[in-house]
């Protein structure tokens, strides 16, 4: 999906999601030189949405992860949701829920997800919670559904802003 960067960025956008992508997710490095050096070489031209890219890429740094998922007291799911919803903007409600789904199949075969239904997988969005809890599926209805799909009704979310729901969590 990264290397398709060009699809995430929609046609009304200024630029292109591309640029936002490299160094792990951060975008390039902002010189300025009215800043003093210290503070130079720690800012970004960042994208709220490459949240997701951000975090993964850091994560994979941790000393603590494990590949045996019965010793993991918690399960990433490295689904980039906030990136899945370029499909937003002019499409049916079936295309907009069709990532969502497919990564229901995928997850439907992990014998790690039946062990605890999902109350230990947590992913990460770059979007607010409202853009996957459409309620309906009327074609001028916002979002998808993924988040009212049975099998993430356990699974935390951290998003760029907190909402009411008790498993979506803002990242500060």
């Amino acid at each position: 999906m990264l290397k398709d960067c060009q699809l995430i960025t929609r046609a009304t956008d200024k630029s292109s999601m591309c640029s936002y992508i490299q160094n792990s997710g951060l975008g390039s490095q902002i010189e300025s030189s009215h800043a003093l050096d210290l503070w130079n070489s720690n800012w970004f031209s960042t994208n709220q949405i490459l949240l997701e890219v951000i975090f993964r890429n850091r994560m994979k740094k941790y000393k603590c992860l494990t590949n045996d998922l019965t010793l993991a007291s918690a399960v990433f799911v490295p689904y980039y949701a906030g990136l899945h919803l370029r499909n937003l903007w002019g499409f049916n409600t079936s295309i907009r829920d069709s990532s969502g789904l497919d990564l229901v199949k995928w997850l439907a075969g992990k014998p790690e997800r039946k062990r605890m239904w999902g109350n230990d997988h947590f992913l990460i969005s770059g979007r607010i919670d409202r853009d996957f809890r459409r309620q309906s599926n009327g074609k001028s209805d916002w979002g998808s559904n993924f988040r009212f799909l049975t099998e993430y009704e356990n699974m935390s979310m951290l998003t760029i802003e907190s909402g009411s729901w008790k498993n979506d969590f803002a990242v500060p």
